[in-house]
């Protein structure tokens, strides 16, 4: 390593006299933009949306279906279920809804072999559900809130997507 002393003094020299000429940076044309006018994204494509009652999940579910995907989806709110099935039904999008929780291990599964029997494959998994462990943070103490928030926030979108990657996995694709 160059000591401090030389630092300083070739750091006064660029200073002073900098090179007359830089070296040349060899980089790669930017490619052209994509554009996406009246085209379709996922065509073909079946997409699983979590939590796709409301809110995040609802705009993701149509904006894929938008998209051409075919769109299944969960949601715990039956009545929430509903309202997005005659929105997918109003825009011709093909989807298949679940009321379930992806906290209950044994629902997921019964949803998976249920699109399973049904020939449905999931190509696109997004795990949008998610709820809080306790509206006031400041109070920890209630272990059941917790418990309940890590079983829909971890270790039921870690079921769902055990269930949905192997699958992809097997058929070399997948997101």
């Amino acid at each position: 390593p160059m000591n401090p002393l030389r630092r300083v003094k070739a750091a006064y020299r660029a200073l002073i006299a900098p090179p007359a000429t830089t070296p040349e940076r060899k980089t790669r044309p930017a490619p052209p933009p994509t554009v996406y006018v009246g085209e379709k994204l996922l065509p073909g494509r079946t997409a699983l949306v979590t939590g796709a009652g409301t809110n995040i999940g609802r705009a993701i579910a149509l904006e894929m279906g938008r998209h051409g995907a075919r769109i299944v989806f969960t949601d715990i709110d039956g009545a929430a279920c509903a309202r997005l099935e005659q929105d997918l039904d109003a825009q011709g999008i093909r989807h298949r809804g679940f009321v379930a929780d992806v906290s209950d291990l044994a629902a997921t599964d019964a949803m998976m072999d249920t699109l399973n029997r049904e020939g449905i494959q999931v190509d696109i998994l997004v795990n949008n559900v998610g709820i809080l462990a306790n509206h006031d943070t400041r109070d920890v103490r209630d272990i059941e809130s917790w418990r309940r928030a890590f079983e829909t926030n971890v270790f039921g979108p870690i079921h769902l997507t055990n269930r949905v990657s192997i699958p992809m996995r097997d058929r070399g694709g997948g997101a």
